[in-house]
């Protein structure tokens, strides 16, 4: 891979782990603001699959953040982008899930 074409990647692997974290966070933040203002109830139950569906999401965004981590030698120049994240293979199905 080029060094060009690797620094595109590390932007758009950037890029793309934004978006999934700011999209979960929001997500979430709506989701505890109907449940408290809306429904005016949280039961244990709710807080329990809420904790698991993010434990859950965690661990694929832990697994995603180790694809696209970039290699780097001692001087600090990029040796590796790391995985495509925008590529049409595995990852995409874990964007799917997450």
């Amino acid at each position: 891979m080029s060094k060009g074409a690797a620094k595109k990647t590390l932007k758009q692997n950037i890029v793309r782990l934004q978006e999934l974290r700011t999209y979960a966070l929001s997500v979430n933040a709506i989701y505890i603001i109907l449940r408290l203002v809306v429904f005016r109830q949280l039961g244990w139950t709710d807080g329990l699959l809420f904790t698991l569906v993010n434990v859950i999401f965690m661990a694929i965004y832990m697994y995603l953040s180790s694809l696209a981590q970039p290699q780097l030698d001692l001087n600090g120049n990029l040796i590796d982008a790391g995985h495509e994240l925008n590529g049409q293979n595995m990852t995409a199905y874990l964007f799917d899930i997450s």
